[in-house]
């Protein structure tokens, strides 16, 4: 382990060295009127290690320095003034650590650990071994000052929290994920007594020479380097490769705060933080983790925000598919009724404009019920309308998304309505694909480098969901009426999960505006599940007459009304968009950093970083 350098040499390469550097007067802080309950790292020891490493190792950030502020904790701040489009932190690609660049890796590759690995899962477990193996190795490992800096203190992660308080968390998309229901069970934290008896545990017994521990120690590792994998990891690239980061990780996240952007240059091989504004001395470096609500900031991080704009609810596919076969249900069986019964005719022709044509048996098995949903979710998946992820985020005092409102029409549609609905879906892909092609020529002739069989693909995508979506905001408002009815059915569900209703969690917050005595980590559940209840409740009331499901039909986010005209009507073309909580990046011109590089070839080849986990 190298030498700790001259204090004067440090500030020099580094920034100036001091946990207890107080933020100088009047510096931006944005959260200076809240501290997360849970998550603010303090200073850690080591910090004067780490730094000498830095030097070694050609890591850098001049112009800021490590410190403690009382609102985000541990954070990197702004030495001096920044000009927007400085580079404020270089590391360089060998640096950074990975299963693939691991004193192990050879292991690791012979147990299919590395990339590509035949499930996603045993990536995250590679990376995951590997800073296990690194940290039990002391200060015999290539990365141990940096690994001694991340805290021993896990504690404040909810894989730490008791049965008793985890329950505070039901219902929440962090409860959700923790137990491996919904959305990339691969990702940490989740299902990790199960992940150490069937992955980490035998691998340890099967390369005894590692000398990593096992029984309770070996799970006391695994526990705190997957907490260190979900909270500090990265993913780099379009490749995906999963790696430990050293300053990149040192940035906090304030919601719409953010200061920096990630970018790789090619030629030097570096991984670089760029300034995307001016920033003042004595300001905070901030960090965009992604649009994530407290849920998914307290279960991949451990902390949550006083006010998230980001703050949403996650509304599982399946939820949607037997909140809709419950509604079929519940039509065909009213309809068997109103024929049973012998009503008038005018009564039986507003049964028949329910659920006409629906070409179900008055008493459907469960077979014919799942067959037909399985038909229209593989109309549904190819005009676009299933999910990343396989939930639907809603937020509070926004419509319900366009294309939930638009797969519910489907999923209730009668047989002769899906017939039409294909035939419009299939001539409108078709119409795209030969719009594309012709002006794919042109872009060609322009230098444009893109495959024309992808562009094809996407164009037919979104000019199939534009068909599904316009259908939807033409049918008749008993139509739309029974979409409602699916909606409500949702909500219902969803609020059925929570521990207590929103009236308790508002009661609780109260109190603790009040200083009443209420433990840590029931703070952050109340202020992670009750955003969650707030999108469910607005949900209900946005959808609560025909008139505004029309107009979410038209104004649900991510869709935009600017599409090629197809049969006479504006298509809606959906904006392409990355799942997650993906950072697109862009280079900033040569004037800017003085970088003029062709576009990345290497392995880390990005057109996004993304920070920590995908949740």
């Amino acid at each position: 382990m190298p030498k700790p350098p001259g204090k004067d040499k440090a500030k020099c390469f580094a920034g100036v060295y001091s946990s207890a550097t107080a933020v100088r007067e009047g510096a931006y802080d944005a959260a200076a009127s809240f501290r997360s309950p849970t998550g603010c790292t303090n200073a850690t020891p080591g910090e004067r290690d780490f730094l000498a490493w830095c030097q070694e190792e050609r890591v850098s950030f001049p112009s800021s320095h490590i410190t403690v502020l009382s609102s985000t904790g541990r954070a990197l701040v702004a030495s001096r003034a920044i000009k927007m489009g400085e580079i404020v932190v270089e590391v360089p690609d060998d640096a950074v650590l990975m299963a693939d660049n691991c004193s192990i890796r050879d292991i690791l590759e012979e147990e299919g650990m590395c990339k590509p690995a035949d499930d996603e899962i045993l990536e995250v477990q590679g990376l995951i071994i590997a800073v296990m193996y690194e940290k039990s190795l002391g200060t015999q490992s290539r990365w141990a000052p940096y690994l001694n800096l991340i805290p021993d203190d896990m504690t404040h992660m909810p894989l730490y929290w008791k049965r008793r308080e985890l329950r505070e968390l039901r219902g929440t998309a962090a409860f959700d994920k923790m137990m491996g229901k919904v959305q990339y069970p691969a990702d940490a934290p989740t299902q990790v007594p199960l992940l150490w008896s069937e992955v980490v545990e035998p691998f340890i017994h099967e390369h005894p020479k590692l000398r990593l521990p096992t029984g309770k120690a070996g799970y006391d590792l695994y526990r705190w380097a997957t907490c260190a994998v979900a909270s500090y990891s990265f993913i780099l690239g379009d490749d995906k490769y999963q790696a430990m980061v050293p300053v990149w990780d040192l940035l906090n996240h304030i919601t719409g705060q953010v200061n920096v952007r990630l970018y790789h240059c090619a030629r030097r091989h570096v991984l670089q933080m760029i300034a995307t504004r001016d920033i003042s001395q004595g300001e905070e470096l901030v960090n965009n983790y992604g649009e994530l609500s407290n849920a998914e900031l307290l279960r991949g991080y451990g902390f949550v925000e006083a006010h998230n704009v980001n703050n949403h609810v996650q509304v599982p596919l399946g939820f949607v598919v037997r909140a809709a076969t419950n509604v079929l249900q519940k039509n065909v069986a009213a309809e068997a009724g109103t024929a049973a019964t012998g009503v008038g005719a005018r009564a039986a022709g507003a049964s028949a404009a329910v659920g006409a044509g629906h070409g179900l048996p008055s008493k459907p098995g469960p077979g014919v019920l799942r067959d037909r949903m399985s038909a229209r979710l593989r109309l549904a998946r190819r005009c676009g309308l299933l999910p990343p992820h396989r939930v639907f985020k809603v937020f509070a005092c926004r419509a319900p998304p366009a294309i939930m409102t638009a797969l519910i029409h489907v999923l209730l549609a009668s047989d002769s309505e899906i017939s039409t609905l294909r035939s419009a879906a299939h001539r409108a892909g078709m119409m795209a694909v030969a719009a594309d092609q012709c002006t794919g020529r042109a872009s060609r002739s322009k230098g444009i480098a893109r495959s024309r069989n992808e562009r094809g693909c996407q164009a037919a995508m979104q000019a199939r969901t534009a068909a599904v979506v316009a259908a939807a905001m033409d049918s008749s408002d008993t139509a739309l009426k029974r979409v409602g009815l699916v909606y409500d059915d949702v909500v219902q569900r969803m609020l059925g999960r929570y521990s207590c209703d929103v009236s308790e969690d508002k009661q609780l917050l109260a109190a603790i505006g009040r200083h009443a005595s209420v433990p840590a980590r029931m703070h952050a559940a109340v202020l992670a599940r009750m955003p969650e209840k707030e999108a469910l409740l607005s949900l209900r009331d946005s959808i609560s007459t025909v008139r505004s499901l029309r107009k979410s039909l038209h104004s649900a986010s991510g869709l935009q009304c600017n599409g090629p005209e197809i049969g006479g009507r504006i298509a809606v073309q959906v904006a392409a968009s990355k799942p997650g909580i993906d950072c697109m990046i862009t280079s900033l011109s040569g004037e800017r950093n003085g970088d003029k590089d062709a576009p990345d070839e290497s392995r880390f080849a990005a057109a996004q970083f993304t920070f920590g986990f995908k949740v």
